[in-house]
């Protein structure tokens, strides 16, 4: 069987500590998974939205802000910085940024979902 990508492992024992509520080894696992490739924009986005969760804008900003500079063609990186701007007040901001991203994904539900609440 093939190896998985140290950065991809990180991010998947990210995502199944985050959904057992276990906080902390969900961030550790995220900060490991952007140490091993700190440019990696999936891992960037979902380690954004992770902040966005814990009420943590500003960090969540900067993450969504890198993520977006090394891919700005990811529609998760634009729907987590229109959720950003949205709960910021930035509403004309919000919607430019889900738009973006809706463009680049134009079935997106989550993003038409933001869009649409």
């Amino acid at each position: 069987m093939a190896k998985l990508n140290p950065n991809v492992a990180e991010r998947y024992k990210a995502v199944e500590a985050k959904n057992k509520a276990r906080r902390e080894a969900s961030r550790k696992c995220f900060a490991k998974a952007i140490e091993i490739e700190p440019n990696n924009p999936i891992t960037l986005a979902q380690f954004s939205g992770w902040y966005v969760n814990q009420g943590e804008s500003a960090r969540a900003i900067d993450l969504a802000r890198s993520a977006l500079k090394f891919a700005p063609g990811n529609p998760d990186a634009w729907l987590i910085a229109g959720m950003l701007s949205r709960r910021r007040g930035r509403l004309d901001e919000a919607e430019s940024r889900l738009r973006e991203g809706l463009k680049l994904s134009p079935e997106y539900a989550d993003i038409q979902e933001v869009l649409d609440g």
